[in-house]
């Protein structure tokens, strides 16, 4: 990735699950079968600190059913990853204190990162076969980064 004709370089330095949740569906009184028609919700947040020239984001899915008017929670997960960038203040805009402008390559290099490592740690977290049979559908980081540019 290049911006005025310099490598941009980076580093993933840390990566966390910070929560993690799984219900069995027999307790919620759902059938296997209806847990192929689950729903998830997504999202992502972003932290950028400059004085460490870091970049983190947080990612989420929850998986649920929604039956007889009612949402039952499946399982979920958050996560974290933390990017350092080399030669942070030539790449990254200060506007003011503790706002940043990043070029949306970067971010959607970041995003697109960070989903996966959620997708990753989901395959690698879920105990339960019912749940390693559903499907995360892809997801348009570019819309998810304009909805994180719109909150703020």
């Amino acid at each position: 990735m290049e911006t005025n004709k310099k490598p941009i370089q980076f580093r993933l330095i840390d990566i966390k699950k910070l929560s993690y949740f799984e219900n069995d569906p027999l307790t919620l009184g759902l059938k296997e079968k209806s847990i192929k028609n689950s729903n998830v919700d997504y999202g992502a947040n972003v932290h950028i600190d400059g004085d460490s020239g870091t970049v983190s984001i947080q990612t989420m899915a929850k998986f649920y059913i929604e039956k007889d008017g009612k949402r039952f929670e499946l399982f979920g997960i958050e996560t974290k990853h933390i990017f350092k960038i080399r030669n942070f203040s030539e790449v990254v805009q200060n506007l003011e204190k503790n706002v940043y402008k990043i070029p949306d390559e970067i971010m959607l290099t970041f995003m697109n990162i960070s989903i996966s490592g959620m997708r990753g740690m989901i395959a690698l977290l879920n105990t339960r076969s019912e749940y390693n049979q559903l499907y995360f559908p892809i997801i348009n980081s570019a819309k998810l980064l304009e909805g994180i540019k719109q909150k703020k």
